[in-house]
């Protein structure tokens, strides 16, 4: 269970099992409320200590183990109350809050409580039977408490008679010794200005770690600390305190992460707002959601931050997904409003408001079905059929799109995949999504727009010149070129798959990427 508060550990746990803060959080007052807390806390921290020396015991004097593993099994029963009390509305709800289950769950924890006591006593005597059996210069152990100090008796002893004479003649000079220290310090130090870096990083973004801040604060005590060890278990003692600094520098980089994709989507998303009421202006019947749109990110993680623990990281990682859905939401819903008709017919009856995404893609599913369903007899809608045809939609258009890929062109007869009667609604679609040209009863992939052929010639003439000058223009990055022609390309993609926002964005990137490139050239030259 590691060095974690215990309950922290199983607060994380229950985390992990999909069960949220405010939920753990509410669990956690009422069993405070319900006094039955401290029993809980006091059997945790029972069951970790009896993990972390039951093994030592077993280490020194062959034995301890099997109370080890009943130990584990008693954490493992502890669990399993609060999983059940977490799960169980008859206790999380006041109004059905039930005192039978209350009673019940306490004589349960005082139960555990005295198993756990019963296996400290237990761990007492068999290293009190052992002291006995070697005749050990040791007074027999009174308490539970006394096991870590006679086991650590215990080491000296066994170190002092097998290894006598080796540590004597192992004794460093006193100035070795200090360089020793000095370099241990220097580690230690290096350790901590990474840390402190990540903290002014952390900063400036508007977070901060609690758990990061601690750890600074204890820098000269570790140091302190490290200067009073003896030789023996410096290393050790240095290996321990870095190893959990490392621990910390880890969780603070994907902290650092995970914050800074929560600020770039915020950003991203108050700028697509502002896109979206304005195209929502223009449909009449979507006028009375929009005074939803700028309670979107209300709720989202506010900056400054301030971040507990490695289980707020993952509570704040979660987040940031919710907000990459969301992001993604709003742009389809943008898409959809791009193409679809001014005097299309809304069916508003399903948008969701139970939430920001339910609305989003409610509202991106009826955008949808009535763009696909432009055109479509009013009949069509009773018949069932229509729900059937707007599902296939996106196969037919995916096998247009590919057999246009292969030949370029293609003539209505090759469209037998599509019933008859539905080719032209399915045509007409991929027109208006600026696809397809349809000439007569021939289909054809749409021209390029002028900027896209403009912009793939420039990029022409670069390729040629760096292969022509390359080894004249060092500082020109051959891997950046190619990623140009890359990102062209899937702007192409982009272009013949309608999704037009997505388009823009890239061709825009790609525009100042080549004016940078070529200025380079124009220097060289």
């Amino acid at each position: 269970m590691g060095s974690e508060n215990p309950w922290e550990a199983l607060r994380a746990s229950l985390l992990e099992a999909g069960y949220g803060l405010d939920k753990i959080d509410k669990l956690e007052s009422l069993m405070k409320k319900d006094e039955l807390f401290p029993l809980l806390e006091k059997i945790l921290e029972k069951v970790k200590k009896l993990g972390e020396i039951s093994p030592e015991v077993e280490k020194e004097i062959g034995s301890g183990e099997d109370i080890s593993n009943r130990a584990n099994l008693l954490f493992q029963s502890v669990k399993g109350i609060v999983t059940s009390l977490i799960g169980d509305p008859a206790y999380m709800r006041p109004f059905l809050r039930d005192k039978g289950k209350i009673k019940e769950v306490r004589r349960i924890l005082e139960v555990t409580l005295e198993e756990v006591n019963s296996l400290e006593r237990e761990l007492v005597t068999k290293v009190n039977a052992y002291i006995r059996e070697k005749g050990l210069d040791i007074e027999e152990l009174r308490s539970y408490e006394e096991i870590p100090a006679a086991l650590s008796f215990l080491r000296v002893l066994k170190k002092s008679e097998i290894h006598k004479e080796v540590q004597e003649q192992k004794v460093e000079p006193k100035e070795e010794q200090r360089k020793v220290k000095e370099e241990a310090i220097s580690s230690l130090n290096e350790a901590f200005e990474k840390l402190r870096s990540i903290e002014e990083e952390l900063d400036l973004m508007g977070v901060r770690y609690e758990r990061l801040s601690h750890y600074l604060e204890l820098r000269e005590r570790f140091i302190e600390r490290l200067q009073e060890v003896e030789e023996g278990i410096l290393q050790k003692y240095l290996k321990n305190i870095t190893s959990r600094l490392a621990e910390v520098e880890n969780d603070s980089k994907k902290l650092i992460q995970i914050s800074q994709k929560l600020i770039d989507l915020k950003a991203s998303i108050e700028e697509m707002k502002g896109d979206l009421l304005e195209r929502m202006e223009g449909i009449a019947e979507l006028r009375r959601f929009k005074e939803i749109i700028p309670y979107i990110g209300l709720d989202f993680p506010k900056i400054p931050l301030l971040i507990r623990s490695r289980i707020h990281i993952e509570s704040l990682r979660r987040e940031v997904e919710r907000l990459n859905r969301i992001s993604s939401l709003i742009k389809s819903v943008i898409d959809e409003l791009e193409y679809i008709p001014k005097d299309a017919k809304l069916d508003l009856s399903k948008i969701s408001l139970d939430s920001t995404e339910s609305f989003l893609d409610s509202l991106n599913n009826c955008l949808r079905a009535s763009r696909l369903s432009y055109g479509m007899p009013e009949t069509v809608g009773y018949t069932g059929v229509m729900s059937e045809i707007l599902e296939l939609y996106p196969k037919w258009r995916e096998k247009i799109i590919s057999l246009l890929r292969e030949r370029g062109e293609i003539s209505l007869q090759d469209l037998k995949f599509i019933p008859g009667s539905w080719r032209p609604w399915v045509l007409r679609n991929l027109a208006d999504e600026g696809i397809v040209v349809v000439n007569e009863d021939k289909v054809a992939m749409r021209i390029i727009p002028e900027d896209m052929r403009k912009l793939e010639m420039e990029i022409e003439v670069i390729e040629d010149m760096v292969s022509d000058l390359g080894v004249m223009l060092p500082n020109l990055d051959d891997m950046g070129i190619k990623r140009i022609r890359e990102d062209f390309e899937r702007a192409k993609s982009l272009f013949m798959m309608g999704r037009i926002s997505e388009y823009r964005e890239l061709i825009s990137q790609l525009k100042s990427r080549v004016n940078e490139v070529k200025m380079q050239l124009g220097a060289k030259g």
